[in-house]
């Protein structure tokens, strides 16, 4: 199994594009309702904890990997400005190779909360399909 590290403007883009979805609001039920935007606590600083979680994750499964010895792992520097994923799609299809990288990695229950936002980002563009809204469900 090889191991890609990431550069940090993946993450970056990952969590702009998680934040653009509705104010992150797309999200909200994954991390446990979050009160508000730019409190303590709030859903911003949810999405940044998370996604630094995931850059920590990838960075130790390449480690563990390759026997490498990255650098200290520092925080991601939210105030560049990097733009988001054009897409739910491509949103999606980067997750999952982070979630090929990280698998044996569960920094903070980040791997459980990923597979959590996969599952939220499928559901969201399978239910906007129209034989979605054509089926029944009995």
């Amino acid at each position: 199994m090889s191991t890609i590290l990431y550069e940090d403007e993946k993450f970056l883009r990952i969590y702009e594009t998680m934040k653009c979805a509705r104010d992150g609001r797309d999200f909200a039920c994954v991390f446990g309702y979050p009160d508000g935007w730019g409190k303590p606590g709030g859903m911003d600083t949810t999405l940044h904890e998370f996604v630094d979680k995931l850059r920590q994750a990838n960075i130790q499964a390449y480690n563990e990997r390759y026997e490498e010895g990255e650098p200290p792992i520092s925080l991601l520097d939210f105030t560049n400005a990097v733009m988001p994923y054009g897409s739910t799609i491509q949103l999606l299809k980067s997750l999952h190779g982070l979630r090929y990288n990280i698998d044996s990695q569960d920094v903070g229950e980040c791997a459980k909360q990923l597979d959590k936002v996969i599952d939220q980002l499928q559901y969201e563009i399978i239910s906007r399909l129209p034989e979605w809204e054509k089926a029944s469900t009995w």
